[in-house]
């Protein structure tokens, strides 16, 4: 079923979800959204969160490189390497296993909108790990 999602379809999601995440963190920075409502409830100062924040924001970053390579739009000699591969199922993994930890984080955002966002980015990622172009 997943493998009928269209390919392009699946890259043009996780980049917008990715792009979109981006803007989140960088409101969470600019304390523009509150940061008691992510990291599962847990930051205790403004000097914590800048610090998970900015990873996050590096993190998003790399995994919209890795989106756009396997796309083909930047680094083509990677698109389908073994270690393209590899990354990519290393995110299926970990996009479901963050879901699990969104849906008992402590603050209803992230159960209720980022539970179902990370299972969206677990399955389009799934449909990147098993494209063979």
């Amino acid at each position: 079923m997943i493998q009928n999602l269209n390919f392009k379809w699946a890259v043009h999601g996780l980049l917008a979800i990715f792009s979109g995440l981006l803007l989140f963190h960088v409101l969470v920075i600019l304390q523009v959204i509150p940061y008691a409502i992510v990291w599962g409830g847990k930051l205790e100062s403004v000097q914590q969160m800048q610090r998970f924040e900015t990873e996050a924001i590096i993190i998003n970053l790399i995994i919209i490189g890795i989106v756009l390579t396997k796309a083909g739009y930047v680094l083509h000699s990677l698109q389908n390497s073994r270690a393209m591969q590899f990354v990519l199922w290393v995110l299926v993994i970990a996009f479901s296993i963050n879901a699990l930890g969104n849906f008992l984080a402590d603050t209803t955002v992230e159960t209720l909108i980022f539970t179902p966002l990370t299972l969206l980015s677990a399955v389009l990622m799934y449909r990147l790990a098993i494209e063979r172009q």
